[in-house]
């Protein structure tokens, strides 16, 4: 990564990365991990929009789903991934290439068995989209 690209990445988030998986494909995308959810971040490139020049709605659901994931895994203690059940997404406004955007989650209410989480997608103080979802918990150790 380069110094100017460090620079147009907000203190606190880091460059996220899992090898070879869909995430890295669509990324670069940075994370900031918080005491009961995770963060992720996006400078927005050409390969992150649609034909018209706006975020790709699929791009955004890749992320919420992530961030959803990845706060439930947290607030359960959880070091690895997590089973999304259900997603539902609201798609409100579109970004542009050059512009930051985050995520940003709260858990609702775990259960023994299922965690729901709401989150959405910020560009400055612009809401693009809201979503809820439903998450498995893991299996718990045995004794």
């Amino acid at each position: 990564m380069t110094e100017t690209a460090e620079q147009d990445v907000p203190e606190g988030f880091s460059l996220r990365s899992e090898g070879s998986s869909y995430m890295d494909h669509i990324g670069p995308i940075y994370q900031r991990v918080l005491e009961r959810s995770v963060q992720l971040g996006v400078r927005l490139a050409a390969h992150q929009l649609n034909p018209l020049g706006t975020t790709h709605g699929g791009m955004l659901m890749s992320l919420i789903d992530v961030t959803l994931g990845a706060s439930a895994a947290r607030c359960l203690g959880h070091d690895g991934a997590v089973a999304t059940v259900q997603l539902s997404c609201n798609m409100i406004a579109a970004a542009r290439a050059g512009e930051w955007i985050h995520t940003e989650a709260t858990v609702e209410k775990i259960t023994r068995t299922l965690t729901f989480i709401s989150g959405r997608i910020m560009a400055d103080d612009r809401v693009l989209l809201t979503a809820t979802g439903i998450f498995r918990n893991p299996p718990s150790p045995k004794v």
